[in-house]
């Protein structure tokens, strides 16, 4: 099973080597860190990715330092922010345009195929002036500038159910709630009152109706347009429910791994496997009590929202997710890692449907691992 790409991404921004910071001072310490982690090599990223069904959009081993992105509706440009500012490329004439904006607070979000919505810091030289929302024109060059005033902390801007209207996440009046914002007039107006509780992210299919809202570690899916709560699912910090409905994907944190010695399925035999690990155990006695012993990657889960079927994904990890709307079970996300071993940051696709097939087949596919059979909990079920 093999991603064919749906844009020819790969090819078009080579952003230099891998960037390689020292983590610790200079010490012995450091000098063994620096030894648990080979040089990125983008021939195994690439063998790995194609493993996995996966399509990297950036050069492997570039200095991809994204802080976020974001996919036109038509799939042909695609948005994305370095530490110096933002960009639009586009994947059919093969070019790359700054966005002339500072970079942006929040992840961006496409009005339509020409118009980008990008929140930003208070204008410069007034720090105590009110948040901004840039929509932006990247066809016409043309740009309008929208106050927000009263809110911080802007997250998942989105469009809404209502035309002209974007939904967000801020703080406002000491408390994070979901938000409207007219892109016309720069209104702001509460969304989705029956959320009674604090709101730290949300995702919305406007076709399907569907609403899916995070607090700090459960995320509750909704029927959009009534509020009536379908499912709740436990240990996930961002529901991101497919346009179509049938599917919710879930972002949260995976088992934990050492951030040493990280290594692909198969890469060394078992017998050896047993040995490395003996070794590392060791080893880590020896490290000073400040030194990290593991991390949680990014984990990312789907859900077959007719079933309650639940399987998480293991094959790779990230997050950011969102649906690649011109490929049906098209996702993509900021990839952290595949098969357990980080790998340097990207952006990436892959094609859900086949694996989500065999689920549905009651198979479990290769990299997927199930979690839950049985319908999710319901609110009063």
């Amino acid at each position: 099973m093999i991603l064919r790409p749906a844009l020819s991404l790969a090819t078009l921004l080579l952003l230099g080597a891998c960037d390689r910071e020292a983590l610790y001072g200079q010490s012995s310490f450091t000098e063994n860190v620096e030894a648990a982690y080979a040089a990125c090599s983008s021939e195994e990223i690439s063998f790995l990715s194609t493993k996995q069904n996966l399509q990297t959009a950036f050069a492997n081993c570039g200095s991809n330092k994204f802080a976020n992105f974001a996919w036109s509706p038509d799939g042909r440009f695609v948005y994305f922010r370095l530490t110096h500012g933002g960009h639009i490329m586009d994947g059919e004439a093969k070019t790359i345009e700054a966005v002339p904006t500072e970079g942006p607070i929040a992840r961006p979000t496409w009005v339509n195929n020409d118009i980008l919505a990008i929140p930003l810091p208070e204008a410069e030289g007034d720090p105590d002036g009110p948040l901004r929302l840039a929509i932006y024109n990247h066809v016409a060059h043309n740009m309008e500038m929208r106050e927000l005033p009263g809110l911080s902390e802007i997250r998942d801007l989105q469009p809404s159910l209502e035309d002209r209207k974007l939904l967000l996440t801020a703080i406002r009046g000491g408390r994070r709630a979901a938000l409207l914002v007219d892109i016309d007039t720069g209104e702001i107006s509460p969304a989705f009152p029956q959320i009674s509780q604090p709101v730290e992210r949300i995702s919305l299919a406007p076709k399907a109706d569907l609403l899916a809202w995070s607090g700090t570690d459960t995320t509750e899916l909704l029927q959009a347009s009534t509020g009536t709560s379908l499912a709740i699912y436990d240990g996930a910090t961002r529901g991101i429910p497919h346009p179509d409905g049938r599917y919710l994907a879930l972002e949260g944190l995976g088992e934990p791994i050492s951030p040493f010695d990280q290594r692909t399925w198969n890469e060394i035999s078992e017998e050896a496997q047993r040995r490395e690990q003996a070794r590392k155990e060791k080893w880590l006695e020896t490290l000073p009590s400040w030194a990290p012993r593991e991390q949680q990657p990014p984990e990312i889960q789907i859900v077959e929202i007719s079933t309650g079927t639940r399987v998480r994904i293991t094959g790779f990890f990230g997050d950011h997710v969102e649906w690649y709307a011109p490929r049906k079970y098209f996702m993509s996300f900021m990839l952290w890692g595949i098969e357990g071993k980080q790998v340097n940051r990207n952006v990436a696709l892959t094609d859900l449907a086949e694996r989500m097939r065999m689920v549905s087949k009651g198979e479990v596919p290769h990299g997927v691992e199930l979690v839950l059979t049985e319908p999710t909990t319901t609110p009063g079920g």
